[in-house]
């Protein structure tokens, strides 16, 4: 077997940065690199990698000793907090028996920047073949507070099953029908994910790969979605004009606004973007819950309760269990009912058994340090994207369109789209139509 893995290992003992609690973003796009980012959670001396396999094997290294480690006890654990465990179901065991249980001797450096910066040099020693690597660290405020212990239990409850209070929340998550009429075979089929709000003039979050079961959204950045509300009794809005802002691959996330015209139906979340706590809850739309009634088979509203317990990427796994359908939904501090991420999908290798399986979610934090919410529900976007537009327009100078489009990109925004479009064949200077047509094939959001 010809696996190859890349370890970090950190010496902590310098004088002008101290790690603590702290958790840091690896490799972060602005270090000009081709590794995807990545967190690393530093604990009491204690590392918690994202799930990435071929840095799945770690161990720490104080004052730059050489520490030695078995691959495959690290791999294992690794492997099971990002999938939802703390380690591998016995049933499961037997696929990697395999795996060498050879020691690895592992070294570091760290090198300071600054207060929030630092590069970490990684020694690896394996069969005698040494390694170098280095990894760029940001240190970032969010704080997660990880489950360390305990069994591991699906904990999912119907709508009658939560307190009043949860209840309540209700009106804060839609889902989302998307109907493709009628197949060859004479049968007609659909999906459904969730969505939910986070201001009441209809600013909603939902991830990319729902938005994109409705094409038009993503090809005119407008189109009319139905959406259902779903508790105590169900309503459902249809063809409700719907604005895309922003959506990111990586983050997979699409930030809405829907023109609801009963703003009354509007119950939104407010954000916490800096703590994840222990105990978390989501509400959403999945589909195993389904139910039959006197007008059919229908999703209910449905809750789930867990905690975060490992890292997979960029995303936060739990023991929250979910199922397909419950993507978009709001991961919620169960403490204060304040929304800290977004549903992803379901970590499904070890949840066979399970009554659904550990979700993986992305934090609050990240979607608002790459695209800043709050200046989309403030109005500050608008008026900076607004402004540029303004200028892209009103200029015959080819290099200040250029700078012009080039901070339009920068936005990461869909606001200003459709004046884009009309400019890029309607503005006076033809090689400024040029470069807006150019902007318009270039994909140029497929790297947000």
């Amino acid at each position: 077997m010809n696996l190859k893995f890349v370890f970090i290992i950190f010496s902590i003992i310098y004088s002008s940065f101290i790690f603590g609690d702290s958790l840091f973003l690896v490799n972060d796009k602005n270090t000009k690199t081709d590794r995807i980012p990545f967190f690393l959670y530093l604990r009491e001396g204690q590392i918690n990698i994202s799930g990435r396999l071929e840095l799945s094997a770690l161990g720490l290294s104080l004052s730059g000793e050489i520490k030695t480690f078995i691959l495959k006890n690290s791999f294992l654990e690794t492997l099971a907090k990002t999938n939802g465990f703390f380690s591998i179901p016995e049933e499961n065991k037997a696929l990697y028996s395999k795996i060498p249980e050879f020691p690895v001797e592992v070294s570091s450096t760290v090198h300071n920047l600054d207060q929030l910066n630092t590069i970490v040099k990684s020694s690896v020693n394996m069969f005698t073949n040494e390694e170098v690597d280095t990894y760029r660290l940001f240190k970032t405020p969010l704080e997660i507070d990880f489950l360390d212990h305990g069994e591991v239990q699906s904990d999912r409850k119907t709508y009658n099953e939560v307190t009043l209070e949860k209840q309540q929340l209700a009106s804060s998550v839609f889902q989302i029908l998307t109907d493709f009429g009628m197949s060859s075979l004479g049968t007609t089929s659909s999906t459904h994910g969730t969505g939910f709000f986070i201001s009441n003039n209809g600013h909603a979050l939902t991830n990319l790969h729902v938005v994109k079961e409705n094409p038009g959204c993503l090809r005119e950045k407008v189109c009319h979605l139905n959406i259902s509300f779903k508790g105590h009794e169900t309503t459902a809005v249809n063809n409700v004009k719907t604005d895309v802002l922003t959506c990111s691959v990586e983050n997979d996330f699409c930030l809405i606004r829907l023109n609801i015209s009963n703003e009354k139906m509007i119950n939104h979340l407010e954000m916490q973007f800096n703590h994840i706590p222990k105990k978390l809850f989501t509400l959403g739309f999945p589909g195993d819950m389904e139910i039959e009634t006197e007008h059919g088979i229908e999703v209910p509203l449905s809750y789930s309760f867990g905690s975060p317990i490992g890292l997979s990427g960029k995303a936060i796994s739990s023991t929250v269990f979910i199922a397909g359908g419950a993507s978009g939904s709001p991961f919620i501090d169960k403490s204060n009912n304040k929304v800290v991420g977004i549903v992803s999908n379901a970590a499904e290798t070890f949840a066979a058994k399970y009554d659904g399986a550990p979700g993986i979610f992305r934090p609050l934090y990240i979607i608002e340090k790459d695209f800043s919410l709050t200046n989309y529900l403030n109005g500050n976007k608008e008026k900076i994207v607004s402004k540029i537009i303004n200028n892209i327009e009103n200029t015959n100078n080819e290099k200040m369109a250029k700078n012009y489009i080039h901070k339009y990109i920068s936005e990461k925004t869909y606001i200003g789209f459709s004046r884009i479009v009309e400019l890029a064949y309607g503005h006076q200077n033809r090689e400024v139509r040029r470069q807006l047509v150019n902007l318009l094939l270039s994909g140029y959001d497929l790297n947000w």
